[in-house]
């Protein structure tokens, strides 16, 4: 559930109106909590990009890293105090969302890493010499930062060359003592020796090496974990709710609940509310940086 949550975040891209076929009730709307449309007015990608894959972090770090030594409130920056902030805060949330805030707090978490010296907004430190792209996050890069196995050039960082599976190791190994500390704290490990990073970092590494394209990466993540379903991001979706009855209502977002399908208890729903509840946290921690900007982001 957290690894399919964490994939979904990307994928939650469009916007739904779920009606209750036999209910009067108010339609239920999701949040999007990733959009390909960088041209949406910044305020609406304020509420996504800084909130689920371009966490700001150290200022003076992000500095210390450009040939220009320039940086700014919204640069992204590897584990920075918000981001942990945020899946700290995952980690007490209620029981029955607890797997989904998890899920869309390490999705943040990991992306700190692959958008580093980035910045969730349109911004000048975001370009990169002779790319025709919007400076919008990433846009000037394309998908390069978040390839596994892709190494590329960033000519605006003072080490210009960028191996992504060194960053995304790095990222797997924090990722995996943040959850390690949870289950201390829990007592789940009474006992027992916590696992330590040297075998799953080991078997990660060799599986991110391999030649061939994600199929054969992916085959070997499953190896490794048989218990991992193969993704399928229309699965939670299809199996809580149904297009309405007329002609491209699904083109258009025009869903209704399945019948006998109680909402509350579909991984659709709870992942939705989970995006909200994320959406309204991560909101209210930076507000300190929207207002130095004069921007007026409200928390839902």
């Amino acid at each position: 559930m957290i690894a399919y949550t964490s994939q979904y975040v990307d994928d939650n891209n469009k916007s739904y109106e779920v009606a209750d076929a036999d209910s009067k009730r108010k339609p239920y709307r999701n949040y999007i909590s990733q959009t390909l449309d960088i041209m949406k007015p910044q305020k609406e990608l304020m509420r996504i990009y800084p909130v689920f894959h371009f966490v700001p972090g150290d200022v003076t770090g992000a500095a210390e890293q450009r040939r220009d030594g320039f940086s700014h409130v919204l640069l992204t920056t590897p584990a920075n105090q918000k981001v942990h902030t945020m899946l700290d805060e995952a980690f007490a949330a209620e029981p029955a969302r607890l797997l989904y805030r998890i899920g869309i707090a390490t999705h943040a978490f990991v992306d700190t890493w692959a958008h580093q010296n980035f910045a969730g907004w349109t911004n000048e430190l975001n370009n990169i010499p002779l790319m025709p792209a919007p400076n919008v996050g990433h846009a000037d890069a394309g998908y390069q930062p978040d390839r596994v196995g892709g190494v590329w050039t960033d000519p605006r960082l003072r080490e210009s060359r960028v191996d992504n599976n060194a960053r995304f190791l790095a990222a797997a190994e924090s990722l995996l003592a943040k959850y390690r500390d949870y289950h201390v704290r829990k007592g789940t490990y009474d006992g027992r020796t916590p696992p330590a990073w040297k075998g799953l970092g080991g078997k990660l590494k060799e599986s991110m090496g391999l030649p061939g394209g994600k199929h054969r990466r992916i085959e070997a993540y499953r190896a490794y974990a048989k218990w991992l379903p193969a993704y399928d991001r229309g699965r939670w979706r299809k199996a809580a709710t149904r297009p309405r009855a007329q002609l491209l209502s699904e083109t258009f977002g025009l869903l209704e609940w399945k019948p006998g399908v109680a909402r509350h208890g579909t991984h659709w729903f709870q992942f939705q509310q989970a995006v909200k509840d994320h959406e309204r946290f991560s909101l209210g921690l930076l507000q300190p940086i929207y207002r130095r900007l004069g921007l007026d982001i409200r928390v839902a």
